[in-house]
């Protein structure tokens, strides 16, 4: 998978790249969709207008993954990039949860240990 993704980052690979993130997000919005109206129901969020919600979510959530991929495989750029990850992880959570209307800490988009674990040699 590691592999796959560097060759996705090559320059020559940016329209494929382009390509497969819009497929990812359309396949993402669907679901996002079901699940936030799902909250709204069960009154956990608190949503007006779920399809662009859900869509701008998806949007955070795949920006971070880029953002993700950039410093695995770019890493010895960063002064810290286990750091840069967990403040742009801390972000992204925040944005997603105001987004829904929820509690703070009640969405963890990914588990701070995994991603730690990217980044020790």
């Amino acid at each position: 998978m590691i592999e796959f993704s560097r060759l996705l980052r090559l320059d020559e690979n940016v329209f494929l790249r382009r390509k497969l993130n819009k497929a990812t997000c359309k396949v993402g919005i669907g679901e996002m969709t079901k699940i936030i109206a799902q909250g709204v129901n069960e009154g956990a969020f608190d949503v007006q207008i779920i399809p662009e919600t859900a869509e701008i979510s998806m949007t955070n959530i795949s920006n971070f993954r880029e953002t993700m991929n950039e410093l695995i495989f770019n890493s010895g750029k960063y002064d810290d990039p286990t750091a840069l990850v967990l403040r742009k992880h801390a972000a992204v959570q925040t944005a997603v949860e105001r987004l829904l209307g929820a509690p703070a800490g009640s969405i963890p988009i990914v588990d701070e240990e995994s991603l730690i674990a990217w980044f020790v040699d």
